[in-house]
């Protein structure tokens, strides 16, 4: 099951099964996945050139209703992720 590198927690099924067909179109084997910020927050950089995966995630959206009342609502949202291969440790950049 692919989960995320930083919260370590499984995506959904739709996704599972959205990263699957992407990860065996790009003959990735890793099943841990995360966003560009997520990765950098780990201590590792996407390495140039390489194209993310695309899965659904389901957010809060804040909004105010007629009356004035701060509401939210739950809408869909393409999030970009990247797999274990498609990243180097920063440091390993830094040396180089």
């Amino acid at each position: 099951m692919f989960y995320n590198a930083l919260t370590n927690n499984e995506y959904s099924m739709g996704n599972q099964a959205q990263l699957l067909e992407q990860s065996e179109n790009s003959g990735f084997d890793s099943l841990k996945v995360a966003g560009y910020k997520q990765w950098q927050e780990l201590g590792y950089q996407v390495q140039k050139g390489m194209k993310a995966a695309t899965i659904l995630m389901v957010v809060d959206k804040k909004y105010e209703s007629k009356s004035g009342e701060e509401k939210k609502k739950k809408v869909p949202k393409i999030a970009k992720v990247f797999f274990f291969e498609q990243v180097q440790r920063i440091e390993a950049e830094i040396l180089a």
